[in-house]
């Protein structure tokens, strides 16, 4: 899979904070700005997510019962071949526009190995 704007890992922060929720403490409205995430990235467990070759969904989506909040579990794969397991989490928002799909939170876990 070829992602676009490679040149620019600023660009996959950027959008990763628009689209988080008021709830998270990365979204566009926090203290927290994008060359702040991006150091932070580099250097911790979630640099996967600025630099993954592949992506695979090892489960569904999984809804709440009462269809407001989602969990998304993924497989980033890096570079070097590790398979990174994400958790995203989700909220639905009301907007003038009707309602959309925020996230709340993006969880990392170790490398697994395979």
């Amino acid at each position: 899979e070829d992602r676009a704007d490679r040149s620019t890992p600023a660009a996959g922060v950027e959008t990763l904070m628009r689209f988080s929720g008021p709830g998270s403490s990365i979204h566009m409205g926090s203290s927290v700005t994008a060359p702040m995430l991006l150091g932070y990235f580099q250097d911790s467990k979630y640099a996967v997510l600025l630099d993954w070759v592949s992506v695979s969904y090892p489960k569904k989506l999984e809804l709440s019962i009462d269809k407001k909040k989602a969990l998304q579990q993924c497989l980033l794969r890096g570079r070097s071949g590790e398979a990174v397991p994400v958790t995203f989490q989700f909220t639905k928002h009301e907007t003038v526009d009707g309602q959309i799909w925020l996230i709340d939170q993006v969880l990392v876990k170790g490398v697994s190995a395979d």
